[in-house]
């Protein structure tokens, strides 16, 4: 297990780790010398933990470089509201300690169990490819809970914000039960059906008019295990006439496409 941390001490909390630590520090300290000897990028993707003081403001840049090297952040910042607090929950990625208990720190870390770690590691990567990666990103996450504080009845719980795929990829206008998400039958005790949803894509060029998308159609609909068939028509052809489209026992959803 390694820690990393690479900061300047001028700052109260971290000259205060650097008296808790012992950790030898000289005024005239060559910051190039270090980067030269020590590649930083290589340490924090090396590193299982990473501590994240408070900067000059509240937060610290070093919060979002620990996400995205998959190293769990030990957060030393009482009173920061961590991004987006108000879906996220923090204490599955990171480790939130005390600026007033600095030597309960080593502690807390080694007693958390390598199957904890490696969860909490799990969930930093999911979070920064989530929320985090781009600006494009951010400020969707950003309107997306914007739009969820006004929309109370059809807005996202905890479980589609924290677990994969996110808050951005499940529109709650679809449904409001998360037993209608694959993805999350097995946090629910849900085992999938066996059966499944066609999906047929009709694109230009369509030779022979409809009849091969409409023979498709009736060879999948004979299948016990086809639920229902949803054919996507985005072709220079129009659409068949309603009553050439074949009799089936499952549902058939025609979308059209607004692009040819």
């Amino acid at each position: 297990m390694r820690l990393s941390f690479l900061c300047a001490w001028r700052l109260a909390v971290r000259e205060e780790i650097n008296k808790k630590t012992g950790f030898a520090v000289q005024s005239d300290w060559n910051v190039r010398a270090f980067e030269v000897r020590y590649d930083y990028r290589e340490m924090l993707h090396n590193a299982t933990f990473c501590l994240v003081p408070r900067g000059r403001r509240l937060g610290s840049f070093r919060f979002l470089e620990a996400l995205q090297a998959a190293c769990v952040p030990v957060m030393l910042s009482n009173g920061w509201e961590l991004p987006f607090s108000e879906v996220i929950d923090w204490k599955q990625a990171a480790v939130i300690g005390d600026e007033r208990l600095l030597l309960q720190i080593p502690s807390t870390i080694r007693s958390i169990h390598q199957d904890k770690i490696l969860a909490l590691r799990q969930q930093t990567q999911f979070l920064w490819e989530a929320y985090f990666s781009s600006v494009e990103k951010i400020v969707l996450t950003t309107l997306e809970i914007i739009q969820d504080r006004i929309f109370k009845h059809i807005s996202r719980n905890s479980l589609i914000w924290n677990k994969h795929p996110g808050g951005l990829f499940v529109l709650p206008q679809y449904s409001s039960y998360l037993g209608d998400f694959p993805y999350y039958y097995a946090n629910l005790g849900l085992k999938p059906l066996p059966t499944f949803t066609a999906v047929i894509h009709a694109v230009t060029p369509l030779v022979s008019q409809s009849q091969p998308v409409l023979k498709l159609l009736v060879a999948v609909a004979k299948s016990q295990y086809c639920a229902q068939i949803i054919v996507l028509w985005n072709c220079d052809k129009p659409l068949p006439a309603k009553h050439r489209w074949p009799a089936t026992s499952v549902p058939v959803i025609v979308i059209e496409g607004e692009s040819k």
